[in-house]
């Protein structure tokens, strides 16, 4: 999952029938993050065509209120 592009979850055009599609959003995590991704599937013919990651937050962020 590391190799994913960052993405905007934004209303784009299918390539297959130029209809525009909003994503879906995922919220999955690992053991250090919590991960939001976005998949486009065209509305007419349920073919996947993008995917991309919308957010990576660390699940246990560090201490900055160290004084």
């Amino acid at each position: 999952m590391n190799n994913m592009p960052f993405v905007r979850p934004v209303k784009i055009p299918s390539p297959y029938t130029g209809d525009y599609c909003n994503p879906r959003i995922r919220e999955t995590s690992d053991a250090n993050y919590r991960i939001k991704e976005a998949i486009w599937i065209c509305p007419t013919t349920g073919e996947f065509f993008k995917r991309g990651i919308v957010s990576r937050d660390p699940i246990n962020p560090p201490n900055e209120s160290a004084s």
